[in-house]
């Protein structure tokens, strides 16, 4: 066949890695930009010949060549250079991998908490004995798996809206839904359009699979069985490091899938993780107090309902929330962000969207940047300092990884000296 790999992001140059070990196929790249200024051209060159990298606006030169597409999820399928590969078949990463393993796979989709779930599961998995390839959205691609020699037992993997935009025979053996909330408006004409592209993960399972879902999405036909996500659980969370109602949500569902896979140390295994797991890297993670008071980095937080998530674990609590970041859609409702329990909340703004935060929430103290929002916290007036965003980065920052530790170096040089 011959292949183009369209977009070399992550996930892209993983495609190729892997791809390169298969001779019976002819491999192409699309890419935006020169050839030469690709990042990776060193690997992408040692893998395949020049020849064969093409910049996005010269595409239509394999208009009639290619018989299958593996398309970057950051990609959009709209985009006016595919409209001339119409005919031809597009899947996504993902959906490659899985059709070269057996492995059963666990699934999670959702608009938040999808990295802290898959964390957990993969976790528990692996205090129970098995062996697990976590990947997809939280980072490793799945393909990564085909690369190594390691026997697994399961695949835990994160997925997006947009992995799972173009899946056709992907068939986990468990999914689950967290959550659907509005997000990707950028991508996503209609918030229905969004929801459906989580609900492909459904597509394929059969009765004898499992799909654990938000109650919001119990009536969602599919032939597998379903069990309900529930924060009221038999387990003690005196000594968790965990904080919020949605982190037992999180925990529920790992009990059910090792109830589901018949782990019979379940118990055992589930409150070991409630007594010692820490939490995941920039979701709702302690950093360190000052006094009494406590300092979080949220700075997962892209969007709105999952800073109102990260509020409600602080009920009755005086918190400085930091909130800002890329403008992307001057219609994002705020209101909820003043309504979560009964805590003195002053929110200290910064970046593109400061501006258009203090328009929507009375009182705010309006910056710059994170560094200048930070320094105007009064700390001793706050039970709470809880860096959780609810925008993009991408006005100031790469991603979310960089501005997170960029407010850990900020808290050091601010706070802690």
């Amino acid at each position: 066949m011959k292949i183009a790999i369209w977009g070399m992001g992550v996930s892209g140059l993983s495609t190729l890695k892997y791809l390169s070990t298969c001779p019976e196929h002819e491999i192409f790249i699309i890419n935006k930009g020169h050839v030469k200024d690709w990042g990776d051209l060193g690997i992408i060159l040692g893998l395949l010949p020049e020849s064969r990298c093409v910049d996005q606006s010269d595409s239509h030169k394999l208009a009639s060549e290619l018989d299958l597409i593996i398309l970057s999820p950051g990609i959009p399928p709209t985009i006016p250079e595919l409209v001339l590969f119409k005919e031809v078949k597009k899947i996504c990463e993902v959906e490659l991998a899985f059709l070269k393993t057996e492995i059963p796979v666990i699934a999670v989709t959702g608009t938040n908490g999808k990295t802290s779930t898959v964390t957990l599961i993969t976790q528990a998995l692996r205090d129970a004995g098995k062996e697990v390839f976590l990947g997809g959205n939280i980072g490793t691609p799945f393909c990564e798996m085909l690369l190594d020699d390691k026997k697994y037992d399961y695949a835990v993997l994160e997925l997006s809206s947009f992995q799972l935009e173009l899946m056709e025979t992907f068939h986990p053996k468990i999914s689950v839904i967290l959550n659907i909330t509005k997000s990707h408006m950028e991508r996503y004409s209609r918030v229905e359009d969004y929801a459906l592209a989580k609900l492909n993960i459904l597509n394929n399972q059969t009765k004898d699979d499992l799909f654990i879902s938000h109650p919001d999405l119990m009536q969602t036909k599919c032939q597998a069985s379903k069990k309900m996500i529930n924060e009221e659980i038999d387990y003690d969370f005196t000594k968790s490091k965990m904080v919020g109602n949605h982190n037992k949500q999180n925990i529920n569902v790992v009990d059910l899938i090792l109830e589901f896979l018949n782990i019979k140390n379940r118990k055992e295994v589930v409150q070991n993780l409630v007594d010692n797991f820490k939490g995941v890297q920039f979701r709702l993670e302690y950093l360190t107090s000052i006094g009494e008071t406590q300092i979080y980095n949220d700075g997962k937080s892209t969007n709105s309902a999952s800073t109102v998530s990260a509020l409600r674990s602080f009920p009755q609590k005086r918190v400085a929330l930091l909130l800002g970041g890329k403008l992307r859609d001057k219609t994002q409702d705020l209101s909820d962000l003043e309504k979560c329990g009964n805590q003195s909340l002053q929110v200290f703004s910064f970046g593109d969207a400061s501006s258009y935060i203090g328009k929507k929430i009375i009182g705010t103290i309006e910056s710059e940047n994170i560094e200048i929002a930070l320094s105007k916290v009064e700390i001793e007036k706050f039970d709470i300092i809880l860096f959780s965003p609810a925008f993009p980065s991408f006005d100031q920052y790469s991603n979310y990884v960089e501005r997170g530790r960029d407010f850990e170096r900020l808290v050091k040089k601010i706070i802690l000296t």
